[in-house]
């Protein structure tokens, strides 16, 4: 197969300049013909958060390569799921497929060629909804092929097409609401485990949530997509932190190490869920949830003493 040009990529950003900094430089390396740079706006009088949005945005201009790049930029302070959804909005207004990253999903070389590959591949497959980087099977592996299919969807470093986009945004799903009847049944629909369980408490409070994520990620399942997954982890959550809107704690999900993954890919001869890739998953995490207080004792310690002692 001809190599493909890297496809498009949009970086989402705000006001972590440390962060935004090494996903660009990895960005960089895979030079992309396209860079569509959506940054959320500072908070009114807020002089500090001014000066953080601005030196991020001083952090993405070291285009030293040939590319064309669009620049979404707010002027003031959107929040998370409007800026989001808005930017993704103007990013699928001039492309037809792109990767997309948060500030803090840290990809590996191996990424892009993939999801590059797979956004060729799946193109013109309305069943496929998005391509995804992110898992935590931990060196497990449940096929022998490049990537599963999977019901879930996993936005930490992912690609998509606007008819998948598009879908959404035009559906106004972004506003849904659930009972938490309507909640616990969808659940269903997601992985088992964990997974699951996060899933239905998410849904029974998405209004007060200030997510893009979940109501997409609602819309993909109750379309039925089928998602393809990489065999190997290929990013690395590095946000977790006080800076971070939903992820200010520590996690055993925090900074996953990437897998190499092998080329040429091995494709799956069919286009259908592989449900032992969500079983392995499963146990992966519950595997970690128990064994993480071990592990890391201190940073147990510490999230009790936040949320336990008067302040």
């Amino acid at each position: 197969m001809t190599e493909l040009s890297t496809a498009p990529v949009v970086l989402l950003g705000y006001r972590r300049p440390e962060l935004t900094a090494r996903v660009f430089a990895s960005i960089r390396a895979a030079r992309p013909s396209t860079l569509i740079l959506v940054m959320d706006g500072p908070k009114p009088g807020d002089v500090i958060d001014a000066k953080r949005v601005a030196d991020t945005r001083l952090t993405v201009e070291r285009v030293d390569w040939d590319c064309t790049v669009h620049r979404f930029y707010a002027r003031e302070n959107m929040g998370l799921k409007r800026r989001v959804s808005s930017g993704l909005d103007e990013a699928f207004s001039i492309v037809d497929q792109a990767i997309i990253l948060e500030d803090d999903c840290l990809p590996s070389p191996d990424f892009f060629p993939f999801a590059t590959e797979l956004l060729h591949r799946y193109a013109s497959d309305e069943r496929v909804g998005i391509v995804s980087g992110s898992q935590r099977l931990r060196g497990a592996r449940a096929s022998e092929y490049s990537y599963d299919f999977s019901a879930d969807v996993r936005i930490w470093g992912w690609a998509t097409w606007a008819r998948t986009w598009r879908g959404f945004s035009e559906s106004g799903d972004l506003e849904a609401t659930f009972s938490p009847e309507a909640a616990s049944e969808l659940s269903l629909k997601f992985a088992k485990g964990a997974r699951r369980k996060s899933m239905r408490s998410m849904m029974a409070s998405v209004a007060q949530l200030d997510s893009w994520a979940l109501p997409f990620a609602i819309h993909c399942v109750e379309k039925g997509y089928v998602n393809p997954v990489a065999s190997a982890n290929l990013i690395s959550n590095v946000g977790f932190g006080e800076l971070s809107t939903h992820t200010s704690f520590e996690s055993y999900v925090a900074e996953v190490s990437w897998e190499p993954l092998q080329f040429p890919l091995q494709h799956p001869p069919e286009v259908c869920i592989n449900s032992r890739f969500d079983a392995l998953e499963s146990r992966s995490d519950l595997i970690e949830l128990w064994t993480y207080p071990i592990k890391h004792p201190l940073d147990v310690a510490a999230r009790f003493r936040r949320y336990l002692l008067p302040r």
